[in-house]
């Protein structure tokens, strides 16, 4: 547990056979249990992204709609500091790869200290449906922060590959 750095999933969609506890929720859906169970194996500094299915619906109220997608989510926002939810139109990005169905990309940056929180309220802007890989590819771009890149001179990489022979 807590070893990985980043962890990338996507997992098979659809409901399970009968609900599963996971502390303090009852889980009915497959996606979101392999979700928090491979949340469960990353770093508390590290970073993941989900992809699960279905679009997020709220109610007149601007909250999501209640049941199983609201406790999930308001579990994720309370203890994971999440970036972004983009909402991807599966026709739209997937029918050439044989699927069209909707998906989210959940974002996420390392673990909170202790949990609190929970999800946000509608937003028009951050809950527009993703329907091009460009918009998809921009929207992630402006979130994450460029890998710092590291150049060195070949003695610097020689005497690297020295001190490997020697250990």
């Amino acid at each position: 547990e807590k070893k990985f750095d980043a962890i990338l999933t996507t997992p098979p969609f659809g409901l399970l056979q009968r609900d599963v506890k996971y502390e303090t929720l009852r889980i009915e859906v497959l996606d979101h249990l392999m979700a928090l169970r491979a949340l469960d194996c990353m770093k508390d500094n590290g970073k993941a992204a989900i992809i699960i299915g279905g679009h997020t619906r709220y109610d007149k109220k601007g909250r999501i709609q209640k049941g199983k997608n609201r406790f999930f989510f308001n579990y994720l926002f309370s203890r994971y500091n999440i970036v972004d939810i983009i909402p991807i139109d599966g026709h739209k990005l997937y029918s050439r790869q044989g699927t069209s169905f909707d998906t989210r990309l959940i974002l996420v940056d390392g673990r909170k200290s202790k949990p609190q929180g929970a999800a946000p309220l509608k937003d028009e802007i951050r809950d527009k449906v993703v329907d091009s890989f460009e918009e998809l590819f921009e929207r992630v771009m402006r979130l994450t922060t460029p890998r710092k890149e590291i150049t060195m001179s070949t003695i610097e990489l020689e005497a690297q590959a020295l001190a490997l022979e020697l250990e």
